[in-house]
């Protein structure tokens, strides 16, 4: 005969037969295409402090470039990494940018600046 488990032992799963209740759904994924988010709007309404005021700088930053990124704006994306680039030099967030900048140079150039196939307004 089983020996009976302790009812004090809350780190035990309990032992059924039967399947779980209900589960609520998943909430929708906002990473999915054509449902990207800034990483501004995911983060608290107001900064604490000023640490939290430079890097909502530095993200905002490179949101610019990565929202160029994504129109195939090579020259715009080039600036808002150079941008960021001097004004936080020695910044936690290099590899973002680095990465984003290889992005973005691997988008060909057209004689009138912008990217082959689309036209710059």
């Amino acid at each position: 005969m089983p020996e009976p488990q302790p009812r004090g032992d809350l780190g035990a799963a309990p032992h059924s037969d039967e399947p779980e209740g209900p589960r609520a759904p998943a909430a929708p994924a906002a990473d999915g295409p054509g449902q990207r988010r800034s990483a501004a709007s995911r983060r608290a309404p107001a900064p604490a402090n000023p640490g939290e005021e430079r890097l909502d700088e530095e993200l905002a930053q490179l949101d610019a470039a990565r929202e160029a990124l994504l129109h195939d704006e090579r020259a715009a994306a080039l600036e808002h990494l150079d941008a960021h680039a001097r004004r936080f030099p020695r910044s936690r967030l290099a590899l973002l940018r680095e990465r984003l900048r290889s992005r973005a140079e691997a988008l060909p150039v057209t004689t009138t600046g912008g990217t082959a196939g689309h036209d710059r307004r």
